[in-house]
């Protein structure tokens, strides 16, 4: 697996858990009502679950966006320069054409 598909795969999974975590802090508060003693520490929970999911899915999406715009960025300057090579390359076969075409007519005159 090349170093750029782990670097997105990472990130997708960074999202994932985020959104698992977010899951997770949504559960804890609908049991709040039934928490007891323990509310204080389900309250604090929640609010890490919450900021560090939020954290996550925010990183993984905004790299992941990051990436992606890098590789379209990247195919299109590929793509441009490919269209750009047979316009310069047209004119050299020509030329090296006539070389060959002019090579022959002179062995030929001799």
């Amino acid at each position: 697996m090349s170093e750029d598909n782990r670097n997105r795969a990472r990130f997708a999974i960074y999202a994932l858990a985020g959104a698992y975590l977010l899951y997770l802090a949504w559960q804890l508060f609908q049991g709040l009502e039934d928490a007891g003693s323990d509310r204080t520490i389900m309250i604090v929970a929640i609010i890490a679950f919450t900021l560090i999911g939020a954290a996550a899915v925010i990183l993984g999406v905004y790299v992941s966006g990051k990436q992606m715009k890098e590789r379209y960025d990247a195919q299109l300057e590929y793509e441009t320069k490919k269209a750009q090579q047979p316009e310069e390359a047209a004119g050299e076969p020509e030329e090296a054409g006539e070389d060959v075409q002019n090579a022959g007519t002179e062995e030929t005159e001799k």
